[in-house]
């Protein structure tokens, strides 16, 4: 139940739409008993005295019928409202929540399983929402009314129509409790099917080319098995329960008119009572599917499962503005350890250097050695580790990220590229004035060295980009990349492997691209390109988290040391002992 409450609470801004739909359906239940209250004594009239007495009788019943459908018409309007902003309220609520989800996070969940929780699991969630809130205060507001009326015809006749729906009710509660846990699991199967299958979509290259394609349709089967059995076990338990639910509505007005024939045989009860207690005993039996135990059920796991993805770990909004102290090196770490989660290899063993405001820094190593994680902790993506980062001069746990942010570029080495413009992805939102915008947009295009692709389009900059950019090749759109980098005109470029699987003319347009970039401003560079390295002002190399080397290029091959073996392999062909 504390699910159900905290639901409640996500939605109460759309409570007033709630409340004008409960008073419609309050105005809508109340003309509706009365019609049957009229009826019932229109047909002990009509007994007893005959038709003709009826007349007088009709214009009341036809208000009753006006107010009812009126009524009715109001609620499921006001529902509707309720519905689309209660909804609107969960999808951004997810949304958010996602945006703000800490990489640390994000680094332990699957891309399918957000996907299903966002698509499947919100859509559930939403159709669900209706029934668990609106359903239930309608029942309740339709079962005080009727109960009054009941009680008042027969109160012990009453009791037995209320209560035998209430035993059943909570009998089932009891009984359905373990198939919650079932329904999470296969949620939880269900989102790893998604995941294999976004996995095959995204693969097909590799797939195709290492003839993998049975091989995966024989793991994706796999998983589709285990998820079939886990629904089949839900499913069992489901249609057992429908059966019973089959049962009950069968024999319980059965149960009712026998009863009530007893009263009638008494004359304790008339044909119009009972005509009144047939029209109004199915909202006692409704009980049992308006309240909608499986969908209760249903809805409280899919909640749970998007309750859980909300209180995830998120990055920190506490922090400050703090100015650039330009008395301070720009970047410095000062013995900083860090692993990454779930991972016992330490990613960054006590790492220490400087980075002066002007100057350019080069990070070198092998793969795996932690260069590119040096700009994750810089960018405030990871912060459960040891050690200082100072930025500016200030510790970037005391930085507000998105202002710590706002100083920085970071181009990585696979950017992403969004389905809009080119310059929309250039822009990335800004909040220029369009002269200004315009201007400082062409002077990015042509910095990157993207004029050509500009130049060979007929669209120009207004070029619609397709699936993360497979309309361009990889030299346009690292070179996009680069042209966000100069529009943005940082504090702090961070560069990872800006020229990985580029062509040699591609790389020399980059090449020259970046020396612009460089010119005046603080960067640092990750690469195990070392040609890209090699003009900037120092250069660190790591081998497994740790700085071996640090230096410029020229003092790096006087040691002959790690730097001086890479660079020889790389120009040389040669391996030096």
């Amino acid at each position: 139940m504390k699910s159900f409450w905290r639901l409640l609470g996500e939605i109460k801004s759309s409570s007033a739409w709630l409340t004008l739909s409960v008073l419609a359906l309050l105005l809508s239940v109340l003309s509706t008993q009365g019609v049957n209250l009229m009826m019932g004594r229109l047909l002990d009239t009509a007994i007893s005295t005959g038709v003709p007495s009826l007349l007088g009788s009709v214009l009341p019943l036809l208000v009753l019928v006006s107010l009812s459908i009126i009524s009715m018409a109001l609620d499921h309007l006001f529902s509707g409202y309720f519905n689309v902003t209660s909804q609107s309220t969960l999808r951004t609520k997810t949304f958010r929540s996602l945006g703000r989800l800490s990489m640390t996070t994000l680094s332990s969940l699957r891309t399918g399983d957000i996907l299903n929780r966002f698509n499947d699991d919100l859509a559930q969630l939403e159709s669900a929402v209706n029934s668990l809130v609106k359903h239930t205060l309608a029942t309740v507001i339709q079962m005080a009314i009727v109960l009054v009326i009941a009680i008042k015809i027969r109160w012990e006749l009453a009791l037995i129509a209320i209560g035998l729906p209430i035993a059943y009710n909570m009998l089932f509660l009891r009984v359905s409790r373990p198939i919650q846990h079932e329904q999470q699991t296969e949620r939880e199967l269900a989102a790893e099917v998604t995941s294999q299958f976004e996995d095959i979509l995204g693969g097909w290259v590799e797939i195709k080319s290492f003839n993998l394609v049975e091989r995966m349709n024989q793991k994706l089967g796999e998983q589709m098995e285990k998820h079939s059995a886990k629904m089949l076990q839900v499913s069992r338990f489901w249609s057992v329960i429908s059966s019973c639910d089959f049962l009950m509505s069968q024999g319980y007005p059965v149960i009712i008119v026998l009863l009530a024939t007893l009263y009638i045989q008494r004359g304790q009860m008339s044909i119009g009572q009972l005509f009144v207690f047939l029209r109004i005993t199915p909202v006692f039996l409704n009980f049992i599917w308006d309240l909608d135990p499986h969908s209760f059920r249903t809805s409280i796991t899919v909640a749970e499962r998007l309750f859980n993805l909300w209180d995830e770990p998120k990055e920190r909004l506490e922090g400050e503005s703090a100015p650039i102290d330009g008395a301070k090196p720009l970047v410095q770490f000062r013995n900083v350890q860090f692993s990454y989660p779930d991972s016992d290899r330490i990613a960054s063993n006590g790492i220490t250097f400087e980075l002066e405001q002007g100057k350019t820094l080069g990070i070198v190593g092998e793969s795996g050695c932690g260069k590119t994680t040096i700009l994750n902790l810089l960018c405030g993506f990871y912060e459960d580790y040891t050690g200082m980062i100072y930025f500016g001069g200030t510790d970037i746990r005391v930085w507000r990220l998105d202002e710590l942010r706002r100083h920085l570029a970071f181009v990585q080495q696979d950017p992403y590229l969004f389905p809009t413009t080119v310059s929309d992805n250039i822009v990335l939102g800004s909040n220029y004035p369009e002269e200004i915008k315009d201007k400082r947009l062409r002077e990015s295009i042509a910095r990157a060295r993207l004029s050509d692709l500009m130049d060979s389009r007929h669209e120009g900059y207004h070029l619609a980009i397709r699936g993360n950019g497979e309309n361009l090749s990889v030299g346009q759109r690292q070179r996009i990349a680069l042209a966000r980098a100069f529009y943005k005109e940082p504090t702090l470029v961070l560069l990872d492997e800006p020229t990985s699987a580029l062509d040699a003319a591609t790389e020399s347009w980059i090449h020259d691209a970046l020396k612009d970039l460089f010119e005046g401003r603080t960067a640092i560079v990750v690469s195990h390109r070392l040609n890209i390295v090699k003009g900037l002002d120092n250069i660190i190399v790591l081998d497994q988290g740790r700085i071996v080397e640090q230096g410029t290029h020229h003092k790096l091959l006087e040691r002959k040391g790690k730097y001086y073996q890479m660079y020889m392999q790389q120009f040389s062909g040669l391996e030096t002992g």
